[in-house]
């Protein structure tokens, strides 16, 4: 029993530090401002789903395509196979992903289900009724031929296709530009991410084309799951567009004086990779360092948030890459075999405060010597080919 309170004593202290850090880091309004954001883009994802998604029972991945699915082997209703799953998922990812992770999703648990309960009670009626724009092909007018009602039919499907999947992808970039996360399948990426190392665009490929495969096999329909590709590709754009402009992976150049716990706090709170740049500022003359990190787009609230709180006045550019390799990002593809690495050790690993500038002579001693390692590399280069 007494195991049992340290554990709950200690998870409680844990817990709190990591609201304080994710609900204190910023001010009243950039608060507000974050959870208005997460609102209305969880407002968004509803409103695509219980308009487009599910009366026309396009399967675009992601949890509503699951709900599609489940719902026609068990038919609870969308609305309750859309809590189940949100929750679930949400139990799931608090699990296995940690607290930290948890809480940015709170807000989307919360507020997504309740949405598609009231969107879902709207499209009941006839405004906001898409189905009744469909044509029954058993039922054929006589004004009208099979092929009239086909295409009637199919411009209904891309029209709940494309506007779903553009409606979805901006209410997920607006998530994710609050610093929040739709949740959902996002926890099973990055599941699969952190447990079996498959990269996050990866997983979420595979994910997506199994909804949209077992969708097939529910709905028996090769024009609702053409449509549904098109509205799973529409909704990446979207989000890729909206949020920091398309690309994934970004590059930032932090000038501070508090370099070095802004180093240690991206290193041990982002677990990301720093480098330190030497660096003269232009007007001040004022010796320091720059830190330069490679992030992923998923981690650019965070970021932001421990540069405020480790330097507000911290100048930071970011900026696009177009490909990053390495540890924590893609692999670099190798093609001689017999080439070998070093392996990094840890007692390579220089402590910052250690960290001091060189002086003329230790620059002058270092030059001299880089050049002695070029010229015995030279000669024994020479030698080899002389063999």
């Amino acid at each position: 029993m007494a195991r049992i309170n340290t554990f709950i004593k200690r998870k409680s202290k844990e817990y709190w530090q990591i609201i304080k850090q994710e609900f204190y880091a910023e001010s009243a309004w950039s608060y507000i401002k974050n959870i208005s954001l997460t609102i209305l883009g969880s407002c968004l994802v509803a409103f695509a789903a219980c308009l487009f998604y599910f009366p026309l029972s396009i399967v675009s991945g992601g949890v509503s395509g699951l709900v599609i699915v489940l719902d026609h082997f068990c038919g609870l209703g969308e609305e309750v196979w859309n809590l189940i799953l949100t929750w679930g998922l949400f139990v799931f990812g608090l699990i296995t992903l940690g607290f930290r992770f948890s809480i940015k999703t709170l807000i989307a648990t919360i507020v997504y289900p309740a949405f598609v309960f009231v969107f879902k009670y709207l499209a009941q009626f006839d405004l906001l009724d898409i189905t009744k724009y469909l044509i029954d092909t058993g039922t054929l007018h006589e004004s009208l031929t099979e092929f009239q009602v086909t295409a009637t039919n199919l411009g209904v499907y891309l029209i709940g296709g494309v506007f779903g999947g553009a409606i979805t992808g901006l209410g997920v970039a607006l998530t994710f530009v609050g610093g929040g996360s739709s949740g959902g399948v996002d926890c099973l990426i990055l599941f699969l991410q952190k447990y079996f190392r498959i990269k996050a665009s990866i997983s979420s490929l595979i994910l997506d084309t199994v909804i949209i495969f077992a969708g097939f096999f529910v709905t028996q329909d090769i024009m609702r799951i053409l449509v549904g590709i098109i509205a799973s590709i529409l909704c990446s754009f979207l989000i890729d567009k909206v949020f920091l402009g398309g690309t994934k992976q970004y590059v930032a150049f932090i000038v501070t004086n508090n370099y070095a716990v802004l180093s240690k706090e991206i290193n041990y709170k982002l677990e990301r990779g720093t480098t330190l740049l030497k660096s003269v500022g232009g007007f001040s003359g004022k010796k320091g360092y720059t830190v330069q990190v490679c992030f992923d787009r998923k981690d650019y609230k965070d970021l932001i948030a421990i540069v405020n709180r480790c330097d507000k006045r911290a100048f930071m550019t970011v900026v696009k890459a177009d490909e990053i390799t390495g540890y924590g990002f893609s692999k670099r593809k190798i093609k001689k075999k017999y080439l070998k690495v070093n392996p990094f050790k840890k007692k390579d690993i220089v402590p910052l405060e250690e960290i001091t500038p060189m002086t003329k002579e230790e620059l002058l001693i270092e030059d001299l010597r880089i050049n002695n390692l070029k010229k015995e590399k030279r000669n024994d280069y020479g030698e080899k080919g002389k063999n």
